[in-house]
């Protein structure tokens, strides 16, 4: 879907520009009745112009959408705020995040909406709890399988799923108020 994208701005952003240079000859080189033919050059001038101006925009737009890190937030009952409170920072920093709880709608196949977003991301922050999920465990699994970046965040005497036993994990306690700077600054320092 990206690269159809992509190929859909650089086509309007060169009919844009052919666009602007066909008018520009009409006026500059063709003979023409300068009361009749005039307005119409102009005319066909300023769209051509408005088209190539609104297909660069078009494309620096996506040019940012496709550069801006991308971060699924996994977590177990029991960690909704943190994960609401992290993602509300990522996306004060320009992050594109990805939760379940905003992105699935009702009838959806959980489980390939889940997978896709795993498979688009840049960075999987799981946070963990003291005891084993098994929902998290596919969701890390998954990103090994794509190679998706993984930070597991974990309380300091937490349970470790067996796909993390050669990944470093972010300790931190429940309480710790810094908690979602640590992470932010964790998914940071691993993107580098």
């Amino acid at each position: 879907m990206r690269q159809l994208w992509k190929s859909f701005v650089s086509i309007a952003s060169v009919s844009g520009v052919i666009g602007t240079f066909t008018g520009l000859a009409v006026v500059l080189v063709h003979e023409f009745q300068w009361t009749r033919e005039l307005p119409l050059a102009v005319t066909t001038l300023i769209i051509a112009f408005a088209i190539g101006a609104l297909g660069n925009y078009v494309a620096e737009w996506v040019r940012h959408a496709q550069t801006a890190q991308r971060v699924f937030i996994a977590h177990a009952h029991g960690q909704e705020a943190l994960a609401r409170a992290l993602a509300d920072e990522f996306r004060r920093r320009g992050v594109r995040v990805w939760r379940a709880e905003e992105r699935i709608k009702p009838g959806q196949n959980w489980r390939i909406a889940v997978e896709v977003a795993i498979r688009d991301a840049d960075t999987v922050v799981a946070l963990l709890t003291r005891t084993h999920s098994d929902a998290i465990s596919q969701e890390i699994a998954a990103a090994k399988r794509y190679g998706v970046r993984v930070l597991p965040v974990a309380p300091p005497d937490s349970e470790l799923p067996q796909e993390l036993a050669d990944v470093s994990v972010l300790k931190l306690t429940e309480t710790d108020p810094a908690a979602v700077q640590k992470i932010i600054k964790a998914v940071r320092d691993t993107a580098a």
